[in-house]
């Protein structure tokens, strides 16, 4: 019998509330995977409910079926209770309202600042277009960017009644195969669209008064105030950490240093999580006990104190999980029931899901119940890891401290593995490390910070001495994760986990963790062997499979700028520009890197730049710093930027050649393909061969890909001014069945002269969602129409896969 870290047996029999919430959560699965509407569900739950009372009335049916249709009752409830939510949460308008609205609403949160914009919840209630007004019962995600709107959002408070302008539209969808999906996110938390305010100066305070929001603003000006004496306490980059630890105020925190983080798999340091609120729920009644409060009336002082912290850290929802976990642990230990138990942890399952049954497809969820769940099923009793004797009392308890933390830190690490490779495509292998420091280290950091907080009200020479002790410690922990940051394998690309990869991963850790126990040992073995056979057997994902005989060109979802990979059918890579770079975003490391990964791609034949400007050529730099490259091809007539300068940097540092063919040159590709450069005329074009706006633009590789009967058109951002020279120069040449539209679908690109020698029967066009160029433009798009060519977009449809057997192409639908 497996034994849980809390010296009980590990078995799904004495725990009926985890076997409760196991089928619940199938059903909410199912619900998801299976979108049918409500009177579906509620037919087969009340079908369940008849077999179920049939089966106890009767007492022919076995009691083993009777379990199953329990179960399966269960699991239809909670199909049921997803797709009900699902039904109530309000949608947007249809079709969606394409010009600025006035929306008026109660705030619900309270204004928080990250990447350069200031965000908060709205649940709106009326909404006006011109001179039509309707009734608007949603919940909206307000944006605003400091300094562009008048109305002042950073005065909004909870509870406010408040009319702002701005653009409504949905959260945006994943732009690429394996991305986040801000979408899914978003309705997780009830939020059905995005209320743009920025730069329209129109946040109107309708109403002030406390109303509804009272509570929560009594908890933000508390909040405020402990932000405020805690910047007194410590500055620098310790004390945002500290503030970030104590209430997940993290918007002080250089980007640099979280991707670093994330690196050393210590990311979890950036979010208040149910890790730290059992460190105050420990911290609480650790005090409790030290003042002699009998036991019956701690959970009267620490529930509430609990509750409290939730509201200070406005309601994160692992705060709200952890809290809730934590509420029953302490309220199962009062009972006289072991803490920790698979059947209390069914209790906080069965309470968070009933609440929310959304919660389930939360990372976070199945993160902090994966690694609870692991700790119960592989960490061993506290007495059966302690140091071996013949020491002092001490050092043997000092040692077995160690133990217990590496075997902790192992045991989640490994617990955990399969939901963050399918959630992120790659695990941190220092990470196993790193946290046996950091971890520690940052209950200990919560612990000094919250003593200086306290202390400080007192006495402010106590206050920060408490404070440079928790700086002390949080400058060793960001040295120590910055340095495991560095180390080479980091982190490593595990590719995206399905469900059979994670069934077997879990069935190898049962059977490697409990083959003493023959029973366990033949059932998880019986389950590896199917899941493996799943694995091996299951057709292909057309996705994430090789190109097997086809080419494949996919254009790469990264905003405003171009980044387009083809893969040759019997191997070889070609990469057309690499996307944007800014100071918040970097595409070639961000996007374009996590794709080819994705493809399984681990080197790239070749790198080819179109132009310099940063849109197109800002991700080079990453791309050939993060895989190898063979060779860069440049225009020959580029115009010095600062992308160019870093790319070929990079370049040079790696010995990568560089090479920049003229019009007529044919690129080194596998035999089964031609690839013509089109346009610039050469180096004797440098300085701009043809005059127009941007020479930038108009100094663009122009070339062509034929495979068998099949050709594609790359044109980069050039403009009319060299359309007209290249159709001056190749005439019918150009006739291509793909055309990669010049300039994001800018008006100053595409002419109906170059449409008319192209004849594209399918149009490509890479532009950002809701950019601020007006992309792609509407006369572009009726040209485009006009000549028969139908249009996929980056910014409506995202990544967009094509293959091609030579012979006709076919899009890949990948959502």
């Amino acid at each position: 019998m497996i034994r849980s870290s809390a010296g009980e047996p590990f078995s799904l029999l004495p725990a009926p509330a985890f076997r409760l919430a196991l089928w619940f959560a199938a059903g909410i699965l199912l619900g998801e995977s299976c979108p049918l509407p409500v009177s579906a569900w509620g037919g087969a739950w009340l079908l369940l409910w008849a077999l179920a009372a049939l089966s106890i009335a009767s007492g022919v049916i076995l009691p083993p079926l009777r379990s199953l249709i329990a179960g399966c009752l269960l699991a239809a409830t909670g199909a049921l209770t997803l797709t009900a939510v699902a039904g109530d949460t309000p949608r947007l308008p249809d079709p969606p309202l394409s010009a600025r609205v006035t929306v008026r609403g109660t705030v619900l949160t309270s204004p928080a600042e990250a990447g350069g914009r200031i965000t908060f919840s709205l649940r709106a209630d009326s909404c006006y277009a011109g001179s039509r007004g309707f009734r608007f019962p949603a919940v909206l995600a307000v944006t605003d960017r400091p300094g562009e709107s008048g109305g002042g959002s950073g005065a909004v408070l909870p509870g406010m009644t408040v009319e702002l302008r701005g653009l409504i539209s949905a959260p945006p969808r994943e732009g690429n195969p394996g991305e986040f999906s801000p979408r899914r996110y978003d309705a997780a938390q009830g939020i059905c669209g995005i209320l743009d305010v920025s730069g329209t100066g129109r946040i109107v305070i309708r109403d002030s008064s406390a109303g509804e929001g009272a509570s929560a603003r009594f908890t933000d000006a508390i909040r405020r105030s402990l932000l405020s004496h805690a910047d007194s306490l410590l500055c620098g980059l310790e004390g945002e950490f500290m503030k970030d630890i104590l209430l997940g105020e993290r918007s002080g925190i250089p980007p640099g240093t979280k991707e670093a983080l994330i690196d050393a798999g210590v990311a979890h340091v950036l979010a208040v999580s149910g890790y730290r609120v059992f460190i105050l729920a420990g911290m609480i009644m650790a005090a409790m006990s030290l003042l002699r409060i009998p036991v019956p009336v701690r959970p009267c002082i620490a529930i509430p104190a609990l509750l409290f912290y939730m509201l200070l850290t406005r309601c994160h929802p692992p705060v709200v999980r952890g809290t809730v976990m934590a509420i029953v642990f302490i309220l199962a230990r009062v009972a006289g029931r072991r803490a920790g138990s698979l059947n209390t942890l069914g209790v906080a399952a069965l309470i968070v899901l009933g609440s929310n049954p959304r919660e389930l497809l939360d990372a976070g969820f199945q993160l902090s119940f994966g690694a609870v769940l692991a700790v119960l099923a592989f960490m061993p009793p506290r007495r059966e890891i302690s140091a071996p004797p013949g020491r002092s009392l001490i050092a043997r308890r000092g040692a077995g401290g160690i133990l217990r933390s590496v075997r902790l830190s192992i045991v989640v690490s490994l617990g955990t593995l399969p939901l963050t490779a399918a959630l992120f495509g790659r695990v941190s292998v220092i990470g196993v490390l790193a946290n046996i420091v950091v971890v520690p280290a940052t209950g200990a950091a919560m612990i000094l910070g919250t003593a200086a907080l306290c202390a400080g009200v007192l006495s402010g020479a106590a206050g920060a001495a408490y404070a440079a002790l928790a700086g002390l410690l949080i400058r060793a922990m960001i040295r120590f994760s910055l340095l495991a940051a560095s180390l080479p394998f980091a982190t490593v690309e595990s590719g995206r986990f399905g469900a059979a990869e994670t069934i077997a991963w879990y069935a190898a850790m049962v059977f490697f963790a409990r083959r003493k126990n023959r029973r366990w040992a033949a059932r998880s073995l019986v389950i590896l062997l199917a899941a493996l056979n799943v694995i091996v057997f299951r057709p292909p994902d057309p996705v994430a499979a090789p190109p097997g005989g086809l080419l494949r060109v996919s254009m790469i979802d990264v905003g405003e700028g171009d980044a387009i990979l083809v893969e040759f059918p019997r191997g070889g890579t070609l990469l057309v520009d690499a996307g944007p770079v800014s100071v918040a975003h970097d595409a070639g490391k961000k996007t374009v890197l996590p794709f080819l990964k994705m493809r399984g791609i681990r080197s790239l034949d070749v790198l080819l730049i179109t132009h310099s400007d940063a849109d197109h050529a800002g991700g080079a730099s990453s791309v050939l710093e993060g895989i190898p490259v063979r060779s860069v091809i440049e225009s020959p007539a580029g115009v010095a930027t600062g992308a160019s300068r870093a790319y070929r940097s990079a370049a040079r540092e790696r010995g990568v050649p560089r090479s920049s063919p003229g019009r007529g040159t044919m690129i080194a590709v596998p035999p089964c393909a031609r690839f013509y450069v089109l346009w610039p005329p050469g180096a004797a074009g440098r300085g701009g061969a043809v005059k127009g706006r941007s020479p930038s633009n108009n100094s663009s590789l122009v070339c062509k890909l034929v495979y068998g009967g099949v050709s594609f058109l790359f044109t980069g951002d050039a403009e009319k001014e060299a359309e007209a020279e290249i159709v001056r120069s190749y005439g019918s040449f150009l006739r291509s069945d793909v055309l990669k539209v010049a300039h994001h679908g800018s008006e100053s690109s595409t002419s109906g002269e170059f449409l008319g020698a192209v004849r594209p029967s399918l149009a490509l066009i890479s532009a950002g969602l809701r950019n601020r160029f007006g992309h792609p433009s509407p006369p572009l798009l009726r040209r485009l129409r006009e000549a028969g060519a139908a249009v996929i977009r980056t910014d409506a449809h995202g990544a967009v896969l094509l293959a091609s057997d030579g012979r006709c192409v076919r899009e890949i639908c990948w959502r």
